[in-house]
């Protein structure tokens, strides 16, 4: 999340600085915010629900999780996909101004 931090800040400063807008204009803030707000949201609710499933003395979860774990540890294709969801969420809108390219 930090690299797509500092890419949509680095954007959003562009942009800014070429429309002759402060970079720290209460409008550029707010553009800011939109943009990783459901991205931060998003990798908020899976580390909680990570979370919860680790407190869990259900079986049925423990299980599940532990599968879950199992599948992305073994299954190259799952483990690949987790990654590249880590680090490009494919829900996310592909930013850069054309550029449709994506890591990994």
């Amino acid at each position: 999340m930090g690299l797509r931090d500092a890419a949509d800040l680095a954007e959003i400063v562009r942009d800014a600085m070429l429309a002759g807008e402060d970079p720290g204009s209460q409008q550029a803030l707010e553009r800011y915010d939109s943009a990783r707000r459901s991205d931060v949201a998003s990798r908020t609710l899976a580390i909680d629900l990570a979370n919860r499933s680790l407190l869990s003395d259900l079986l049925p979860m423990q299980s599940l999780r532990a599968a879950g774990m199992h599948l992305i540890g073994s299954v190259g294709a799952i483990r690949r996909l987790a990654m590249r969801e880590g680090l490009a969420p494919s829900w996310r809108p592909s930013r850069g101004h054309g550029n449709t390219s994506r890591p990994l």
